[in-house]
């Protein structure tokens, strides 16, 4: 297993930075699993990080302004790593219905699950039938995304959240749901 630590990491003390870094490098050639930790870590922070380094690099002229993009911002973002597929599934502990400023750009097309057991008691049962939930919302997500934009919807900003309220089953949330390029799903569970 790889092991990664994002975040803003200059605000951590050093010999706990120091750490993080030590196991970063004596996993950096494991590929069979990545484990990406979150530490000291807020989306807004990393979105912010991202369009300076991008602002940067066009005042360089090391990128043309024009090639500036999502796919750009997404590769610029500290969490960004070609061998983890996007983000397939969020669950929330702790009963609270909230994103809490987390994976907000990487969760957007990602099945939400909000439960109210904390993360410490959550069972393997549990989680697998969330993960049953998942597998069977998946199709129907699936066609929800694959359905064509009216030009209504192409040209005019929803408003946050819009996405969320089309689909609402058993108490979950659902945005929609996808394979990484390589079949394989991507979980994240936030407590």
């Amino acid at each position: 297993v790889r092991v990664r630590v994002v975040g803003d990491l200059a605000r951590v003390p050093e010999d706990v930075r120091a750490e993080m870094m030590a196991v970063m490098a004596q996993t950096a050639g494991h590929d069979r699993a990545v484990l990406t930790i979150c530490f000291s870590y807020t989306s807004r922070h990393e979105i912010a990080a991202a369009v300076a380094a991008l602002a940067t690099r066009c005042a360089s002229g090391e990128l043309d302004p024009e090639a500036v993009s999502a796919p750009a911002l997404e590769a610029a973002f500290c969490t960004h790593d070609d061998a983890v597929p996007p983000v397939d599934l969020l669950l929330r502990t702790s009963g609270e219905k909230r994103l809490s400023d987390f994976l907000l750009w990487q969760s957007a097309d990602a099945l939400t699950f909000f439960t109210p057991v904390q993360w410490p008691e959550l069972s393997l049962f549990s989680f697998l039938c969330i993960l049953l939930r998942y597998q069977l919302s998946k199709p129907q997500l699936d066609a929800v995304l694959q359905t064509p934009a009216t030009p209504v919807q192409a040209t005019a900003a929803r408003p946050a959240g819009a996405h969320v309220s089309a689909l609402h089953r058993g108490g979950a949330r659902a945005a929609s749901a996808g394979a990484g390029d390589n079949g394989s799903t991507s979980a994240v569970v936030m407590r």
